[in-house]
């Protein structure tokens, strides 16, 4: 039997290795979370929840992970649409550069936005987008609802007495945000914040996982969120490369 070149048989022993055969393509990802009203009040908040973040979660800058400027984006129009008809408020909207990898090779990516509450966002979590002969998208969110009479300190000191019969009674009671200092969720009673804690009247859980087509936008629906979320081929995680948009995708808003 003739034997391999040395450089044919170290290719073929990289491309055994998990998520090797995938690590040269790359994908500029846009992703917009916003509120929405439950029409129907029939979404009631879970009481039994366990919120955590993954043991690997990337910031911005990181990794593969490259932040896009908003010029950039391509969903900039449908954020306006969203912001403009007064029924929905955006979250969260970015763009950024990462490799498609296996779903054991990719981080997670830290999520968050809205409206400030003490030292955590009204918005929080992550998302991973891997690759495994497809696209695909798991969500782990949450959106955290202040008790009725808070009010940003800001506008006001005001503060509730709202209770809640889950056991994410306050923003003390939230894991913390990882990477940044700890909000006492660990050691309640101890924490070192220079926040106040919040009151939270409900808080409502997004975990989804969907497959998703390169240069469609998809549209992840929930009853208090909504995500929009697009996929198309980049070039390497350098930001000042731009980046040819499907010229056939069409605006779910329209």
């Amino acid at each position: 039997m003739p034997k391999l070149p040395a450089t044919l048989l170290g290719a073929a022993l990289l491309l055994m290795i998990p998520g090797f055969g995938h690590a040269s393509r790359w994908y500029q990802v846009e992703v917009i979370i916003f509120t929405q009203q439950d029409r129907y009040g029939t979404e009631a908040a879970p009481q039994d929840i366990d919120l955590q973040y993954p043991l690997r979660v990337t910031h911005f800058g990181e990794g593969d992970f490259s932040q896009l400027p908003k010029e950039q984006r391509q969903l900039n129009a449908d954020a306006y649409t969203l912001a403009r008809t007064g029924v929905y408020k955006v979250l969260f909207h970015e763009a950024w550069r990462q490799a498609g990898k296996s779903q054991e090779h990719t981080s997670w990516l830290l999520i968050k936005g809205g409206e400030q509450l003490g030292d955590h966002y009204q918005l929080e979590g992550s998302l991973k987008l891997y690759l495994n002969s497809y696209l695909h998208l798991v969500t782990n969110l949450w959106l955290l609802t202040p008790a009725d009479a808070y009010s940003t300190p800001s506008t006001s000191t005001t503060t509730s007495t709202t209770t809640t019969t889950s056991v994410y009674a306050s923003t003390r009671d939230l894991p913390p945000l990882p990477g940044e200092p700890s909000s006492g969720a660990q050691s309640l009673g101890t924490s070192t914040s220079s926040y106040p804690a919040v009151p939270l009247k409900e808080v409502y859980t997004f975990e989804q996982s969907d497959r998703l087509e390169l240069g469609k936008i998809h549209y992840l629906d929930h009853p208090k969120m909504g995500i929009l979320v697009k996929v198309t081929r980049a070039q390497r995680s350098d930001a000042n490369t731009p980046v040819i948009a499907n010229p056939t995708a069409t605006s779910v808003l329209e």
